[in-house]
């Protein structure tokens, strides 16, 4: 073969395989940035999500939910997890919406799915220990 045919060749394997044209057009419209901080946020605002979930079921102690029985604990523990969700989902949706910065949208990304995951977690738990 002559070189230019092979050149050809090769810039047509190279246009084929490029990894940016299989991307999903999401994946190009909000950035590396915006993933790769979102995946290094997540696990350490897991810990703040555990930590609102704490608060919660603190308020809730003093608000009179008692946990007399299984079933009254279970319920509590159940409403705190879901309002640790509640409230760090609204407290991440700022970060979504933001323009300016694709770090920002990376923790807000990272702050939802730490309670996206924390809810996944506690509901089973819940329901198998209680």
């Amino acid at each position: 073969m002559e070189p230019v045919r092979i050149r050809r060749r090769i810039a047509a394997f190279r246009r084929r395989a490029d990894v940016s044209d299989n991307v999903a057009p999401a994946t190009k419209q909000l950035g590396d940035r915006m993933w790769a901080v979102a995946t290094w946020s997540t696990p350490l605002l897991f810990q703040a999500v555990c930590g609102v979930f704490l608060a919660a079921m603190l308020v809730l102690g003093k608000m009179g939910f008692r946990d007399n029985d299984m079933a009254a604990e279970g319920h509590k523990v159940l409403t705190a997890a879901v309002v640790a969700a509640v409230v760090c989902v609204l407290v991440s949706v700022p970060f979504l919406v933001s323009r300016g910065r694709p770090a920002l949208r990376g923790v807000g990304v990272g702050l939802a799915t730490s309670a996206v995951i924390f809810l996944t977690g506690a509901a089973p738990f819940v329901y198998w220990l209680y």
